[in-house]
């Protein structure tokens, strides 16, 4: 045999450079996998967390509504991992409307602006809360709302009518 056809026909080493052609994908694949599946059950924490401190705005908790710097703490406290810099992640606006049908289409806010006007007794009150999540997958975070870079951005609204407090 010609020593061409005996290095055709060797056989040696051919399982590992199919390993090593494989494997970056196929572990690209799970990492993006589990960031997306990190990512769904974070948004359903931010989303728990967010009712959970509206309600403080709905039954006028404590006698008064918190103030915003308190509302983004208790939306902090109420959710698993919102530890250290959770507050500088959160954005939030507070709306206040006559109706339900006002509140359809919200007024534009404009960048950097984050109104909070949590309203009275009976009135309708529109809560939308974003929050910064990285993602360190690009083609993970492409199918995702971003900010900047790789922070995907989890959003979260809830729409209640206030409900009936004595004004002490």
């Amino acid at each position: 045999m010609t020593p061409i056809r005996r290095l055709a026909a060797d056989q040696s080493g051919a399982s590992l450079v199919e390993l090593a052609l494989v494997l970056p994908l196929f572990l690209a694949l799970l990492i993006g996998v589990f960031q997306i599946a990190i990512l769904e059950a974070m948004s359903v924490n931010f989303n728990n967390a967010v009712l959970q401190a509206a309600r403080h705005i709905r039954t006028n908790d404590a006698g008064r509504a918190p103030d915003a710097a308190k509302f983004r703490q208790a939306i902090c406290e109420a959710m698993a991992g919102g530890g250290a810099g959770c507050t500088d992640k959160v954005r939030i606006i507070v709306q206040k409307f006559g109706g339900f049908a006002g509140a359809a289409n919200p007024p534009p806010v404009k960048d950097g602006e984050q109104p909070y006007d949590p309203g009275d007794a009976g009135d309708v009150v529109l809560v939308t809360a974003t929050y910064r999540w990285p993602m360190f997958m690009p083609f993970a975070a492409a199918a995702f709302p971003r900010q900047d870079g790789l922070n995907v951005l989890i959003t979260s609204r809830t729409l209640f009518r206030n409900e009936p407090w004595d004004a002490d």
